[in-house]
């Protein structure tokens, strides 16, 4: 399988079709797009497929749904070993279902890992982007206070942003983790980050926005326990590091855990 594009997707049915057509043809002809319905209660992944029968993508889509919630980080994780146990995958980049990080992008994902990177994550830039870049400004100072004790607890003063969801990895890189020690938490993509840098992995920014419109961010009480939860990761880390970087005993996801909704 050729690299993937791998689309994480909750009740996405406004945005999932809307997403896909966003991603350039130009990496059509040597990519796969793997949709992971999250136990949708709404027809994301039906339209989802509809769309991809019928689009440049057809014969190089699989959409699957979970037959249970697994939660942000659970259905990333499915990817991931999904990702990893084939050998003729070499890097999955994550993109959001939502809209909110632009699939434009991705050439750039595609380029930083064809290179070796190991990782590469999208950072945030209103210097580069202005008015494109819509994070609003209560996010972007939580954001930057927790990047910044990041930096500092891990001794990572090079990484700029701990909390992109718009991430790309190697599957070399991800043959090295034990996935089931990281967390289970919505601070996934900065607990992989962290093992990257204990692993010494080589890591690569890209330069994104990310558009809000009309979806929000975490707010209220989500966005006081997402906080939390990265507070309790950076107590955690380095009492974790011993069980993130030896190889995960479980290399292939459970059959249980999905259903084939549509295959290449």
């Amino acid at each position: 399988m050729p690299p993937l594009i791998y689309l994480p997707a909750y009740n996405c049915a406004k945005t999932i079709v809307s997403t896909i057509r966003e991603i350039p043809a130009s990496i059509s002809t040597k990519a796969h797009i793997l949709v992971l319905d999250n136990a949708s209660t709404d027809d994301t992944a039906q339209l989802a497929t509809t769309f991809l029968k019928e689009s440049l993508w057809a014969g190089k889509a699989t959409v699957l749904k979970a037959n249970r919630n697994l939660g942000y980080a659970g259905s990333q994780k499915l990817a991931l070993r999904m990702a990893r146990s084939n050998p003729a995958t070499p890097f999955l980049v994550m993109l959001h279902a939502d809209g909110q990080y632009p699939p434009k992008f991705l050439p750039d994902f595609f380029t930083k890992l064809e290179a070796g990177a190991d990782l590469a994550y999208g950072c945030r830039s209103k210097q580069t982007f202005g008015d494109l870049e819509e994070t609003p400004l209560k996010v972007k100072i939580a954001i930057a206070v927790l990047n910044n004790l990041e930096c500092r607890l891990t001794a990572c003063p090079k990484i700029k942003e701990w909390h992109s969801g718009y991430v790309g990895y190697s599957t070399a890189f991800l043959k090295k983790l034990n996935l089931s020690a990281i967390t289970e938490t919505r601070h996934i993509d900065g607990n992989m980050l962290f093992a990257a840098t204990k692993l010494g992995a080589r890591i690569e920014e890209v330069p994104i926005f990310k558009r809000y419109n009309d979806l929000e961010g975490f707010k209220g009480p989500a966005a006081y326990g997402y906080i939390l939860h990265c507070l309790g990761l950076m107590i955690k880390m380095p009492s974790t590091i011993p069980f993130l970087c030896e190889p995960d005993p479980q290399l292939l996801p459970s059959p249980d855990d999905f259903e084939y909704i549509l295959k290449p």
